[in-house]
């Protein structure tokens, strides 16, 4: 016990001296620093170098009558650049800056390409010849019934006209009495041409008066 006591007491004096050479050295520190030199530590802070896009509070200034001012907030200026990606490159021409197309470009855009062939209406196929030989009755004035006789005329390859040579200087008579008039050759050589054109509907080597 009496071992532990004197330790003790050992350690207590030690720490009395430590604290008393403490406090010892601390006044004599304050003693040594003017009153000057503690407003220059103020208003000159150490360098700080933050990272980008910090913000970095500084203590607040005297003011020259004594008064301290509010805190600044210094942002350091970062400057960046835009990347640019390989490969792509931008215009600054608007869609109304481009060229206008040309007129051949625009027709062929206009007209769609077709390789469909004609309708077959546009090509005018071979009249009958039943619808021709009515078109030649209509012209002639051909009655129906004469109509009938001279369509009979497609059976055969000779026709022969018979006439009284001594009527054929006689003239005819006619219902229309400002016509003209004609003799009865007249009317056998018109008679003749109709009977022709009608005859080549139905037969195109022609037929033999």
């Amino acid at each position: 016990m009496k071992a532990i006591e004197a330790f003790l007491q050992q350690c207590g004096d030690t720490c009395e001296s430590v604290a008393q050479s403490i406090i010892k050295d601390g006044s004599n520190l304050s003693s040594k620093i003017e009153p000057g030199e503690t407003s220059t530590i103020q208003n000159h802070p150490a360098e700080i170098r933050p990272n980008p896009g910090t913000s970095i509070k500084i203590a607040p200034e005297s003011l020259p009558d004594g008064r301290t001012g509010p805190p600044t907030t210094s942002t350091p200026h970062v400057e960046t650049r835009p990347e640019s990606t390989p490969g792509i490159t931008t215009s600054s021409e608007s869609p109304g800056d481009a060229p206008p197309s040309s007129p051949d470009q625009s027709s062929k855009a206009e007209k769609p390409a077709s390789n469909q062939p004609e309708s077959s209406e546009s090509v005018p196929a071979p009249q009958d010849p039943a619808a021709r030989f009515q078109q030649l009755c209509e012209r002639y004035d051909i009655g129906a019934e004469f109509s009938v006789k001279l369509r009979l005329l497609s059976d055969f390859e000779i026709v022969v006209v018979a006439d009284d040579s001594s009527s054929m200087s006689s003239i005819q008579k006619s219902d229309d009495p400002f016509g003209p008039i004609e003799s009865r050759w007249d009317v056998l050589k018109r008679s003749l041409f109709q009977i022709i054109d009608i005859a080549l509907l139905f037969d195109q080597n022609g037929i033999d008066v």
